[in-house]
């Protein structure tokens, strides 16, 4: 099975018609027809019936068609991606969580700023979807949580430790307090994530710990909808503290049992010979070598 073959089925099927088709294609409509023969000599089935009115799809037809479609779908989408890729040599495919990239814009900004000719690919997910991008070789690097257990390619060093902070508006009544207790955070309502992300993980079990029978607590792994929910609705949460310094309107307490959540720099080994994914790498391990 050819590619130009599913092609030119897929237009027939649209068209109703070879000849139809084989305009369409800018193709000869022998080479439509023996493209459509090819295919069912192939596989031993009939793709179409004719009919009065035309060309009918047999069983086997609607099959192929359902998946043919899909396929080409995805040689176009890769196609873009790849003459995207030969537009632009110069492109990083860099992983982070939502919270991760905001705490990291201001870097990836100055980076762009030095290195114009560098453009990132930006992928914002949770850090085992991440690592397996890399394992998988859809990424170059990411910055994550967690391990490398299980997969292959890639290998992981700790770049730095985030502090999680309770998190409020500016007009909340704990906004002026430099340290809380889990006492009360958990009188408050709270907005939490799941623990697909380590954050959600690490606070899940200290509210397992402290959590009231009489706690309100929505959980949500969208990012805008936290920072919504506590700037506008009263609602109290968990982020990384470098994250809520570059948020206006939120303010960032400091727990009273300290939790922090190591962040590492994976990388997939053969990316380490392309001279710019070093660069940067180098330059992110710099600024957190600063700090």
């Amino acid at each position: 099975m050819k590619i130009h073959q599913l092609r030119f089925f897929v237009e027939v099927c649209n068209s109703g018609s070879i000849t139809k088709a084989a305009e369409i294609l800018h193709v000869t409509q022998p080479a439509v027809s023996q493209a459509i023969i090819d295919l069912e000599k192939t596989h031993g089935v009939k793709l179409f019936h004719r009919t009065n009115s035309g060309l009918e799809l047999t069983r086997e037809g609607s099959f192929l068609l359902l998946d043919a479609k899909e396929i080409l779908e995805k040689i176009d989408v890769l196609d873009q991606k790849m003459a995207y890729l030969g537009r632009n040599k110069h492109v990083i495919r860099l992983g982070m969580s939502p919270m991760i990239v905001i705490a990291n814009m201001d870097y990836l900004q100055a980076y762009r700023r030095m290195h114009p000719q560098i453009h990132f690919d930006l992928f914002d997910e949770a850090s085992p979807s991440l690592r397996r991008k890399i394992s998988d070789g859809a990424m170059d690097l990411c910055l994550a949580t967690g391990d490398n257990n299980g997969l292959y390619h890639c290998e992981s060093k700790l770049l730095t430790s985030f502090e999680i902070c309770f998190c409020v508006g500016a007009q909340h009544e704990l906004a002026s307090k430099e340290v809380v207790s889990w006492e009360e955070i958990v009188r408050q309502k709270l907005v939490v994530c799941k623990d697909r992300y380590q954050i959600g993980l690490v606070v899940q079990q200290q509210l397992n710990k402290h959590l009231l029978p009489t706690s309100e607590l929505f959980q949500c792994n969208n990012t805008g909808v936290h920072i919504n929910l506590i700037t506008n609705h009263g609602y109290c949460g968990f982020m990384y503290r470098k994250m809520v310094e570059k948020q206006p309107g939120l303010v960032g307490v400091t727990l009273e049992e300290p939790l922090y959540v190591d962040i590492s720099l994976v990388c997939r080994v053969s990316s380490k010979k392309n001279r710019d994914i070093m660069n940067f790498i180098q330059y992110i391990q710099g600024v957190y070598r600063e700090e």
